[in-house]
C-alpha cells in the first residue's frame, strides 16, 4: 500500500500548531466551554490521514454525536477518531471511541488521552536516529510540492502470511523521485538509542546521553526493526522530538511519529510485539 500525504500540511498539524490533548470538553478554556454552541462549526475529525468536517451535536462533556453524510467512512463499533477545535494556533484535540452506532450517526465517546495503549519492548531494539535539520524542513513548507510517501506492505489480509513488513517514510520531490536531500539526510546517524515503549503515535527511545539541538522544528528520522518469531518488522518514520527527560543511566526521548499507525495494523502488529515480550 502506498499512501501520498502532503508533507507541509502534515508538518504544519503536527508540528506548529500548539495541540492541547483533552479529556473532557468541560476542560476547554470556560469562554470556549461556555459558548460551545458558536464553536460548533468548527470541529473537525481526523480519521488516518483524511480530515473531514462532520455535523456534530454535544450529548454531554464526554459525548458527541456525529451525523452520517456520504462522505464520512462507515465507522466500526469501538473504532478511534480524533476530534479537533481548532483555533488560533491552537487545536484541542479529543481522543474518542464509537461507542454506539445508530441509524442517523455514530456516538463518540471521549477517552483520557494518557491510556493510549503504549507496549513496554523487553528486548533490546536499536534505533538509528537521522537529524532532520531546519534548513530542510523550512524548504518543505515553502513548497508544497513535497509528498509525503507512506509505503507498507501490508495490508489486514496478507499480514499473516508475510515474513517481512515494512514502514517506510519517504520524501517524494516534485518528479515525483525520491529526493535527494532526504536520502543523504538519513543516511547519517546523530544518535543511536534503545527501543523503551511503542504505540500507534510514537515510541520512547533511551539514549545514554542527549547534546539538545537549537532548532526550530526538532524532526527526526527513526529507524529501528522489530524481530519477532513471526516475521520482521522494519520501520523508518519520521517524528517529532516532543520532550526529553532525565531517566537512570541515561535520557528518554519522547517521540510523535508525524503519521500514525493506521488502527488495523497497528492491531495485527500488537499481537507480534506481545510475542517479542513473551520469555
Amino acid at each position: 500500500m502506498k499512501e501520498k500525504i502532503n508533507l507541509s500540511i502534515k508538518i504544519k498539524e503536527r508540528v506548529l500548531f500548539k495541540n492541547i490533548s483533552l479529556h473532557s470538553l468541560e476542560k476547554l478554556p470556560p469562554k470556549i466551554y461556555g459558548n460551545l454552541s458558536d464553536f460548533i462549526h468548527n470541529f473537525l475529525i481526523i480519521y488516518g490521514s483524511n480530515v473531514h468536517r462532520p455535523e456534530i451535536k454535544i450529548i454531554d462533556a464526554k459525548s458527541i454525536l456525529m451525523t452520517k453524510n456520504e462522505s464520512l467512512p462507515d465507522f466500526k463499533l469501538g473504532e478511534l477518531i480524533l476530534v479537533i477545535l481548532p483555533l488560533g494556533d491552537t487545536r484541542y484535540v479529543f481522543i474518542c471511541k464509537v461507542s454506539e452506532r445508530l441509524d442517523n450517526g455514530y456516538v463518540l465517546q471521549i477517552l483520557d488521552p494518557r491510556t493510549g495503549e503504549r507496549f513496554e519492548i523487553k528486548t533490546k531494539v536499536p534505533v538509528f536516529i537521522s537529524f532532520i535539520p531546519e534548513t530542510y524542513i523550512r524548504d518543505i513548507l515553502q513548497n508544497h510540492e513535497y509528498t509525503l510517501l507512506k509505503e507498507i506492505n501490508a495490508s489486514e489480509d496478507n499480514y499473516p502470511s508475510l515474513s517481512e513488513v515494512h514502514f517506510y517514510d519517504l520524501v517524494l520531490n516534485s518528479n515525483h523521485n525520491i529526493d535527494d536531500r532526504f536520502k543523504k539526510l538519513i543516511q547519517k546517524t546523530f544518535l543511536v538509542g534503545e527501543l523503551i515503549n511503542i504505540s500507534r503515535g510514537g515510541i520512547g527511545v533511551k539514549v545514554p546521553s542527549y547534546p539538545g539541538i537549537q532548532d526550530e522544528y526538532q524532526i527526526f528520522y527513526l529507524k529501528f526493526n522489530l524481530i519477532t518469531s513471526s516475521r520482521v518488522i522494519k520501520m523508518a518514520l519520521f517524528s517529532h522530538l516532543r520532550n526529553a527527560t532525565r531517566v537512570e543511566n541515561g535520557v528518554m526521548l519522547h517521540f510523535a511519529f508525524l503519521s500514525e499507525l493506521r488502527e488495523p495494523l497497528w492491531n495485527l502488529l500488537r499481537n507480534d510485539i506481545e510475542k517479542l515480550n513473551s520469555p
